[in-house]
């Protein structure tokens, strides 16, 4: 039968014995474990403490699939004040002896041993750390004096945890404090299995840029097929000599895993992919470090596929294959940027994997001035659209959520309805 043994540290296992072994197996069992000998060993099953004497498992009660608790036997307590004394001095040259409160003896010494240690150094807290590095002998032991206190009041914590869970194995706190100690262990062991057999995860990925050239300024152009519009940051119009054709009546704000705020749209500039030009329409945001970020809409356009195996964008429309650049051909700001994610993220996707909206609706032009390209519908919206919309409003949705839904269909009124009730 399997037996679950959860220790005062928190850690969890399981051994597997038969119910006519006697109860001293277990304990070698958990002495081979955790490394505390039978004498050290309190093991609690339903709240009494196992006896031993050569009971064997079943006899004590013990079935398949049981819990029971070790728990350390308080060692014995330290001798007298006198015996304190006289072992001080023999302390007087140790780096490593503290006092009651935690501080050390000869702090100058221990923090000596520290700084010639620099592996050992580096696994002390930030605190410690600086004491040392700084010479701060006041500072290094009132942060051994905190830590000690720490530790104290976790102790403290855990023998209440142990009476409370000896008087009443199945009080609500000893059991949220298990399953957190199975989450935790199983959470571990996930890690461990990860770094043996999955390495790969912890490592940086490298994303995915192609040389591209708008309006004859060659950029690097961010490859994301997580964001719905082609996007340009406002400094990089600007130098590419494109703001004088920005419709700011698409202002709005681009929502996915950040935000960031929309300064307008231009409806078509020139593209080059390789040698190839082909018109595309840009997204302006209030935004500097991405600079150029080639999103789905224009992928889906050109059926470009990523070629991952290869390396290279293929666009299906042209027979053009680009090749992504390698980490060191990355415009350094743009490493800083996909290392903190928050101006990517509020691109709306940018390697997190979200997905730019679409803009807000575009708010109506002047009526002396309305845009050429403007729909009969007025407000620069597609002729009909105006009807769709208020069919969608009908259903419940404000009119806002309804227009980019209907931008992301195409026009569709069935398809913006499904996207709207599946959570759009």
């Amino acid at each position: 039968m399997q037996i679950t043994i959860t220790t005062h540290d928190d850690r969890i296992f399981t051994v597997d014995l038969d119910p006519n072994d006697p109860i001293e197996t277990l304990q070698a069992v958990v002495e081979a474990e955790t490394g505390l000998t039978a004498a050290q060993q309190r093991l609690i099953h339903n709240g009494r403490e196992l006896p031993t004497g050569g009971q064997t498992l079943g006899g004590a009660g013990i079935s398949a699939n049981d819990l029971v608790m070790l728990v350390p036997r308080v060692a014995a307590p330290a001798a007298g004040p006198r015996a304190a004394a006289a072992a001080a001095p023999s302390d007087a040259g140790n780096p490593a002896a503290m006092h009651p409160d935690g501080s050390a003896v000869n702090p100058e010494l221990l923090m000596s041993m520290l700084e010639g240690n620099p592996g050992q150094l580096e696994g002390l807290p930030q605190a410690l750390q600086r004491a040392v590095r700084s010479k701060d002998v006041a500072g290094f032991q009132g942060e051994l004096r905190k830590l000690s206190a720490e530790r104290r009041k976790a102790a403290e914590d855990e023998q209440r945890f142990q009476r409370l869970a000896e008087e009443d194995p199945f009080n609500p706190e000893v059991q949220r404090r298990l399953m957190e100690a199975v989450e935790a262990a199983n959470v571990t062991e996930n890690f461990e299995q990860a770094l043996e057999h999955n390495p790969e995860a912890f490592s940086s990925v490298c994303m995915l840029y192609v040389n591209m050239e708008v309006n004859g300024f060659p950029l690097k152009a961010f490859i994301d097929s997580g964001a719905q519009m082609t996007i340009m940051s406002k400094s990089c119009a600007e130098r590419c000599n494109l703001l004088r054709l920005m419709d700011r009546r698409w202002q709005g704000t681009a929502v996915g895993v950040g935000s960031a705020k929309i300064l307008g749209r231009i409806h078509m500039s020139q593209l080059k992919a390789g040698d190839h030009f082909f018109p595309c329409s840009i997204t302006v945001l209030d935004q500097d470090g991405m600079e150029f970020l080639f999103g789905l809409e224009n992928l889906k356009r050109h059926q470009c596929s990523i070629d991952l195996k290869e390396g290279v964008l293929r666009f299906g429309t042209t027979g053009s294959a680009l090749p992504f650049l390698s980490e060191h051909e990355i415009p350094q700001q743009e490493h800083k940027l996909l290392e903190g994610g928050d101006s990517a993220a509020a691109a709306g996707g940018s390697g997190s994997g979200g997905a730019a909206p679409p803009p807000a609706a575009p708010a109506p032009a002047a009526p002396s001035a309305p845009p050429a390209a403007a729909a009969p519908g007025g407000g620069g919206l597609p002729a009909g659209w105006e009807d769709k919309v208020t069919q969608l409003q009908g259903l419940g949705f404000p009119p806002e959520q309804c227009l980019a839904a209907l931008r992301n269909v195409n026009g569709d009124v069935e398809q913006a309805a499904a996207l709207l009730f599946g959570g759009f």
